[in-house]
């Protein structure tokens, strides 16, 4: 299940230990899902994870997700961390 998209050509060491974050990320985020029902992607990130964690890294693992079948987007929406509408995912139905 896990997602990692080496758009910065790791390679070795480095993408190995990428794939691993990547994937206890995933599973992270899925399981705060399977905990809230549903979030936005700046909620997860904010409950979820901490500064070290970029919030583009959240938004990727739910788009995963979503793509795989284990979330699907809402038509509900929340102000976000930086004052813009974001929607709000589930788990699927």
């Amino acid at each position: 299940m896990s997602k990692f998209y080496n758009t910065i050509g790791l390679t070795g060491k480095e993408l190995r230990d990428a794939v691993i974050r990547s994937g206890t990320q995933q599973e992270v985020v899925l399981s705060y899902f399977r905990i809230m029902g549903e979030a936005s992607p700046s909620q997860v990130w904010g409950d979820a994870f901490d500064e070290a964690t970029p919030l583009t890294s959240v938004r990727r693992q739910i788009t995963g997700l979503t793509l795989d079948g284990y979330l699907e987007k809402t038509n509900d929406k929340i102000e976000g961390l930086y004052g813009l509408d974001e929607h709000i995912w589930r788990l699927a139905q």
